[in-house]
């Protein structure tokens, strides 16, 4: 059904709450014609129980008006009516959507640490030291900052950490795909240290400290929210100092870089002691007007293979820790793991822009992506056919969408499955409508054992990149393989679906009894592998993991020295 069938401006975001039972959304200025107004541009907020008799798709159960166009939206995870907004103009907002006088709770102020630029990405992510959720903003400032809106002493006022992607380790980043070296972020050094604008970023759900950022370059940027420590906060409250440190304080400044350190520990230490205060917290730390670069270390680790245009939308599983997509304007969309450098999957469904994806949250395989042309593709991993166009992993395997919507005439912007109803789907347009999408029993209801097909499927594809690894001596790239003779093998597990076996031989040409002792010997691993893990029930599965199947593999490799092993 469609929402909101009178709306003036563009859909920028849509959210659905932790129950399923509301969805939001977010209105702006986003065509280019008009992009440029957006300072002077208000805007919306609407919300629509969907759960209610009385539902009128033309009107919204709560709208609330908004001096600036808000271009992303999330909800609480646990709070059904919490929801945080990020604006144009550079502001962290928080709502109760449920309060119909004074919805807005908390807004952040302007200064020297907070975003200066459009708010671009928003994500709730639990604590480790408390039970509780903190807000993570992602800017086109390129900085990246933590908030603590439940704790009294913070809200939004400042943030309680932040990290800034600076050119110099963007580009060290890219070197890695150039032949120039390097590979990681954060130790390189450029003259110009310039940020690179940051456009989308999800974090893993399995550990909060860890994310992928997509910024306006291409760049595809796995960083960590702990990763840019320089020395242990105990250090910094302990090191001979004239006054305490409190415990958020101390953390900010164990990542400032040493050549910084002192200076900026000397700065801040004589700020608190003219304000006559005895304990170092945020707001005296953020007074002494230390060079947010200092305190805002870069937060990269790794780096995936870039785009070729701005990487609009990256999404991790909701079912597999080591899996994420991301979709740009270079019309792909990429499936990644979290382990490999070079994508094991790339879908181009149409030659304009891909501006969003989003993860079932019924089925581990199913996800969806929305493009400029207006349509919303669905596509299915357990569907991998043997021909068409459009996807290629391994230079053979063709996904298909399994599904192809034909949403709008304008190009979709946001897309999220609701993560209580299965079938249930809602994506926004620039045409102003939010549009909510039931979805047949085939993409909605998980086939048996549909997470662990998954996690065996992946898990092969490691163990052989990791084979192939030892024996080039170089990074696995699927596009380094070139012609070869190729044999497929189906095998049938018996709680499992089926996995589809294609063993390559490469390179230096063989004789034919060597090739074939060299298959077979393969072939009997990996359906040994497979009626293990497929019949040997949940707890085997679990027993027999990456670690154990990599090691077979890796001496499988010194045995055999075949060239290229490629599981589809």
């Amino acid at each position: 059904g469609g929402l909101a069938l009178s709306a003036p401006d563009g859909v920028t975001a849509v959210s659905w709450n932790c129950t399923g039972a509301i969805v939001a959304a977010a209105y702006g200025v986003l065509d280019s014609a008009e992009g440029s107004n957006w300072a002077a541009h208000k805007s919306v907020l609407c919300a629509w129980s969907t759960t209610r008799r009385s539902l009128n798709p033309s009107k919204a159960d709560a709208v609330i008006e908004l001096a600036d166009s808000v271009a992303c939206l999330a909800f609480h995870p646990e709070e059904p009516t919490l929801l945080a907004g990020g604006s144009y103009n550079g502001d962290v907002l928080l709502w109760d959507v449920s309060n119909d006088e004074e919805p807005l709770l908390y807004k952040s102020t302007l200064s020297d640490y907070t975003h200066h630029e459009p708010v671009t990405a928003l994500a709730w992510v639990r604590q480790l030291s408390k039970a509780q959720h903190q807000l993570v903003s992602l800017g086109a400032d390129g900085r990246v900052l933590v908030w603590r809106p439940a704790e009294e002493a913070h809200r939004l006022s400042h943030p309680v950490a932040g990290f800034t992607v600076l050119a110099s380790s963007a580009i060290v980043a890219a070197r890695a795909f150039s032949g120039l070296g390097g590979g990681l972020g954060g130790g390189a050094t450029d003259a110009t240290q310039r940020v690179h604008g940051g456009m989308s970023l999800s974090f893993s759900r399995e550990d909060p400290t860890s994310f992928v950022l997509g910024v306006e370059a291409g760049l595809l940027l796995k960083c960590a929210l702990n990763g840019a420590e320089q020395r242990s906060p105990d250090s910094v409250s302990t090191a001979g100092n004239d006054v305490t440190w409190g415990a958020e304080a101390a953390a900010l400044m164990a990542r400032v870089p040493y050549a910084d350190y002192q200076r900026s520990k000397l700065r801040i230490e004589k700020a608190v002691i003219l304000a006559r205060e005895y304990e170092v917290s945020l707001p005296l730390l953020f007074g002494a007007g230390v060079p947010a670069t200092s305190l805002f270390p870069s937060p990269v680790a790794f780096t995936y293979e870039p785009h070729a245009g701005p990487v609009y939308g990256v999404a991790h599983s909701p079912f597999h820790r080591n899996l994420f997509l991301s979709v740009s304007t270079d019309s792909a969309v990429r499936l990644h793991l979290t382990l490999q450098a070079t994508p094991l999957l790339t879908v181009t469904p149409t030659s304009g822009t891909v501006f969003c994806a989003a993860w079932s949250s019924a089925r581990p395989s199913v996800f969806a992506v929305g493009a400029a042309d207006g349509q919303i593709f669905i596509y299915d991993i357990h569907e991998l056919s043997k021909g068409g166009a459009g996807a290629q992993a391994g230079g053979g395997a063709q996904l298909q969408p399994s599904e192809a919507l034909q949403a709008s005439t304008k190009p979709i912007f946001s897309l999220q499955f609701n993560p209580r109803t299965a079938e249930s789907l809602a994506s926004g347009d620039g045409e102003g409508f939010v549009k909510l999408w039931k979805l047949g029993a085939r993409l909605s209801v998980a086939k048996e054992r549909e997470s662990d097909w998954l996690e065996v499927f992946f898990m092969f594809f490691l163990c052989f990149t990791s084979f192939f690894f030892l024996l080039g001596g170089k990074e696995f790239h699927w596009r380094e393989v070139h012609a070869c003779a190729c044999v497929r093998v189906h095998v049938r597990a018996r709680a499992c679906a089926r996995a589809c076996v294609c063993v390559c031989v490469c390179g230096t040409p063989r004789p034919r009894l060597e090739v074939l002792v060299r298959f077979v010997v393969v072939v009997v691993v990996a359906v040994v592998i497979v009626r293990l893990v497929g019949g040997g029930g949940r707890a085997l599965a679990c027993a027999l993991d990456l670690a154990h199947v990599q090691v077979i593999l890796l001496a499988l490799a010194l045995l055999v020295r075949l060239h290229v092993v490629e599981v589809l």
